[in-house]
């Protein structure tokens, strides 16, 4: 009888007083809120190491379907006979001042720039995709470098140099955003034809510029604000020009 008992005690609920169940509510809540407490503590110790290498802020980085034309005899704005119409259609892309970036972004960034003189505590910065876009339109006047002439005696690097580290960055963009779309193909085992026509998945890049252009520093009210910096860049053109 008396292992009986035992048993029977032990399934029983245990009868508390009231003030009984307030402290084990009260256990109960204080180990749900250090649980809750290092969760929090895990996620923003960690998000750096997840979260993209940009600043926050405003810039769009909302998403959208885009059909691709991958045609060969496609016809858009950016293909065509080279000459000053197709040139300004490129450079429009890209053709953006810095904006100015506060000083506590680019510490989080492990970064630093050249202060905005008109704006202390504010540093120079450009979006990535517009030097990618710039050395894009490099690689597509050296291909057509019949027209253009390239041979980079306004420069001080090599136009060949300059050519293969646009190539390279280039590289490193389309590796660092693969495109996982799937492309299909037409035609026969034996004969197959790629279909490059599919729907991406791609930011608003329209957006993107706009912001950009909206946020653009003033170089006008800079070098007005330091004439020193805009007599050095003139004294550098000239003597560019003069080798």
């Amino acid at each position: 009888m008396g292992s009986d008992a035992e048993s029977l005690n032990f399934s029983l609920p245990v009868k508390r007083t009231a003030k009984q169940w307030a402290i084990q509510i009260g256990k109960y809540f204080g180990i749900l809120c250090a649980a809750g407490v290092v969760a929090a503590l895990v996620i923003y110790f960690t998000k750096d190491s997840t979260e993209p290498k940009t600043l926050a802020g405003g810039i769009p980085d909302d998403t959208h379907p885009v059909l691709f034309d991958g045609s060969i005899d496609a016809a858009n704005p950016y293909k065509g006979p080279s000459g000053k119409e197709l040139d300004n259609t490129w450079k429009d892309l890209y053709d953006i001042n810095p904006f100015a970036a506060p000083g506590k972004d680019l510490k989080a960034l492990h970064k630093t720039s050249i202060e905005v003189p008109t704006q202390p505590g504010r540093f120079f910065v450009s979006l990535a995709v517009f030097h990618q876009l710039h050395c894009l339109d490099m690689v597509r006047r050296y291909v057509h470098n019949d027209h253009y002439q390239m041979d980079g005696h306004d420069s001080s690097v090599p136009i060949v140099d300059h050519i293969d580290h646009c190539i390279d960055m280039i590289r490193q963009a389309l590796m660092c955003h693969a495109d996982t779309t799937l492309i299909t193909w037409k035609g026969t085992f034996n004969r197959p034809e790629p279909d490059f026509n599919a729907e991406h998945q791609c930011k608003k890049f329209d957006k993107i510029r706009d912001w950009a252009k909206n946020h653009e520093v003033n170089m006008t009210d800079e070098f007005e604000k330091d004439p020193e910096a805009l007599k050095r860049v003139l004294i550098e053109g000239i003597e560019q020009n003069a080798k």
